[in-house]
């Protein structure tokens, strides 16, 4: 009975103390935070939970709430105990601008299990050096050695458009259409081994489809990220079980790794069609033992999943708004038929990017005709 007082005892006295903290701490976030000056609900000063209701709860409508916020309080609005949310493009170049001071939010970037990637890297000093290897593969003078490869996928893809869906009066999916282009591209790019989605009759990628997928899973993993840590940390075929969304995406870590270790002991095979991002990669860092293969295996990761879903989303925004104004449309459809006059029905990128309207569009950030 002593034993069990004593243990009451102790207990009690742990959870008054967690009381007292979880107090304390919200009357300093309310007053003596550094932020506490900026504008917000005091709830979302106080703590988390205000952007995990939106997040989970809401099903991750905080990104459309905070336009609401900001509609309320203004330009800088505080939306947790440690966030500002920030409403102005120009803030976006100084705090995003190659030579930044600004540390990267681990928050957000320990949600994607790749801390040993470039992407992953959060202090921008660490980061410029990892990158300094993955330069020149993204140089001007490599895009443009590489231009046939990505004409040869934009023509397959017209080429699937104009059979699968033109002639049979069919609606494609263009998401899917742009993800297959850029996954094909990317691995190309990377590997020279594409993954071929472009020969899908749906244009549908299992890997691609999976990270999609797991957008929700994140949202969880934001404000649970032990979660996060759990997932990654298991054997394959019990994540898959657990989540089997998700499989696809970690079917293409594995693969990643496998492409890299195919790189490793035929390093002529891949210079045979072009130079990849990995045979370069691989001539900095030669020998890799099996850690260094994994590291190797996540900037697979990175880079096959940022040169996807970054490329597609732009292509479908920029299609979706050229197809809802018929003057964008007439116009940008005019200047390139003038491009390409004469030609094949191409035109190469260094001509492409004298074109007076889509020149104007890249230095204004706009979509307009004059």
């Amino acid at each position: 009975m002593e034993l069990s007082a004593g243990y009451g005892y102790y207990l009690a006295s742990l959870v008054v103390a967690w009381a007292v903290y979880r107090v304390g701490l919200i009357i300093y976030r309310l007053t003596l935070h550094p932020l506490v000056k900026f504008p917000g609900p005091r709830i979302a000063a106080a703590s988390s939970l205000y952007q995990m209701y939106y997040d989970i709860v809401k099903d991750g409508q905080m990104t459309f709430h905070a336009q609401d916020l900001h509609a309320r309080y203004g330009p800088i609005v505080r939306t947790t105990p440690d966030e500002i949310h920030i409403n102005n493009p120009a803030a976006y170049h100084e705090i995003y601008r190659m030579g930044t001071p600004f540390l990267k939010y681990n928050g957000f970037y320990q949600l994607f299990g790749l801390s040993k990637s470039v992407f992953g890297v959060i202090d921008p000093n660490i980061h410029k050096a990892r990158r300094a290897a993955l330069n020149p593969s993204f140089s001007r003078r490599t895009i443009l050695e590489l231009e046939p490869l990505i004409q040869a996928k934009v023509a397959k893809l017209c080429s699937r458009l104009e059979e699968g869906y033109v002639k049979r009066e069919r609606a494609a999916n263009m998401h899917n259409a742009y993800q297959a282009l850029t996954i094909d591209t990317v691995t190309d790019f990377a590997y020279a081994t594409s993954y071929n989605v472009l020969d899908n009759p749906s244009f549908r990628s299992r890997a691609m489809e999976a990270f999609d997928k797991q957008q929700e899973a994140f949202l969880l993993f934001k404000h649970f990220p032990i979660l996060a840590v759990l997932l990654t940390s298991l054997p394959f075929w019990l994540a898959n079980w657990l989540m089997p969304d998700g499989a696809g995406f970690l079917e293409m870590q594995q693969d990643c790794e496998m492409q890299i270790k195919n790189l490793i002991q035929n390093p002529d095979a891949a210079k045979e069609r072009h130079t990849t991002i990995f045979t370069r990669l691989l001539e900095e860092y030669p020998n890799p033992d099996e850690e260094l293969i994994s590291v190797l295996g996540t900037e697979g990761m990175t880079v096959v999943s940022a040169g996807t879903h970054t490329t597609r989303h732009t292509l479908c925004i920029g299609t979706v708004h050229m197809l809802q104004s018929p003057e964008i449309e007439g116009r940008l459809v005019e200047e390139l038929n003038g491009a390409v006059a004469d030609r094949d029905g191409t035109a190469p990128y260094q001509i492409l990017e004298k074109l007076p309207y889509l020149v104007r569009d890249r230095e204004d950030g706009i979509l307009e005709p004059n």
